[in-house]
């Protein structure tokens, strides 16, 4: 066995140790099945072997944030893949994981860094039967200080990854749906959905154009924060061949304000309308652009 040969046995089985100790401490595990708008604490062992074990890699997420990633994994149960991502949160409350919005605020960078980047992709995952086995599951592990044991979240709909809280106080934002693609003339754009909690009685008042200047300047503080942070580096380009890497750079920046009439009443299917806003990048960026 070569030097370089041991040296990866040696490491792979101090990441087995760590997890094995880590995983089967019995503790406070957060499942979400984000499909659905409840959050259980369950007790759970992990009695899965690892595939593709690998330790101590730093991921640089979209905003240029480092984080040292203690060990990634896959395991298979059945027909299930998981990918395993554990880290340490020296800045996390436990109690932050009592809260499914406070636990995905920490967990949804890294775990859409993992998707974004192809971390999912970069082993062939069989189960015992050799039949190939689909990511299903992402599972992060977060160590918190002074706690026993690790804090777990469990996400089955990897369509929540692609949500972004902006801005603070009565200029917060929470964007859904976000996609990289073909603008509306040459170029590309970043586009998200936007239900504003405020002003949607305005823009059902109003029509024509003056609807379409009440929307736009409803969204323009949003665009302009998008194009700030320059989310479209976290996120797919999606054309009609499918799905590739993220942009560098977009050409435009768009936003879909949704909006249920105010009679709608909470748990009712309602109508949305839908108000579509959208800039070019280098006018959000120019300085005293209105």
């Amino acid at each position: 066995m070569s030097d370089s040969t041991e040296e990866g046995a040696r490491r792979e089985g101090a990441g087995r140790g760590r997890r094995t100790r880590k995983l089967l401490t019995i503790g406070a595990i957060l499942v979400i099945p984000l499909g659905a708008a409840t959050v259980s604490l369950v007790l759970t062992l992990m009695a899965v072997d690892p595939v593709d074990l690998r330790t101590g890699a730093v991921w640089t997420l979209y905003n240029g944030r480092k984080v040292t990633i203690e060990q990634s994994y896959f395991t298979v149960e059945g027909v299930v893949g998981t990918f395993n991502v554990e880290w340490d949160c020296p800045t996390c409350d436990r109690a932050v994981f009592e809260d499914l919005d406070a636990a995905m605020r920490v967990v949804r960078p890294v775990l859409r860094h993992a998707v974004v980047t192809g971390e999912l992709g970069r082993t062939d995952l069989r189960n015992e039967a050799g039949e190939k086995v689909a990511i299903q599951r992402l599972r992060a592990v977060i160590g918190v200080p002074g706690s026993i044991g690790a804090a777990e979240v469990l996400v089955t709909d990897f369509s929540q990854l692609m949500m972004w809280d902006l801005g603070e106080g009565e200029q917060s934002f929470r964007i859904v749906g976000t996609m990289n693609s073909e603008g509306p003339e040459e170029g590309r754009m970043f586009l998200s959905r936007w239900a504003p909690k405020t002003g949607c009685a305005t823009l059902f008042g109003l029509e024509g154009k003056e609807r379409t200047a009440s929307a736009r300047e409803m969204a323009m503080p949003l665009l302009r924060l998008m194009a700030a942070d320059e989310l479209w580096r976290s996120v797919p380009f999606v054309s009609a061949e499918g799905m590739s890497a993220p942009l560098e750079q977009v050409d435009w920046v768009g936003v879909v304000i949704e909006c249920a009439h105010e009679s709608c009443k909470p748990g009712n299917d309602c109508p949305v309308l839908q108000f579509a806003v959208g800039e070019r990048y280098a006018d959000l960026i120019r300085p005293g652009m209105r």
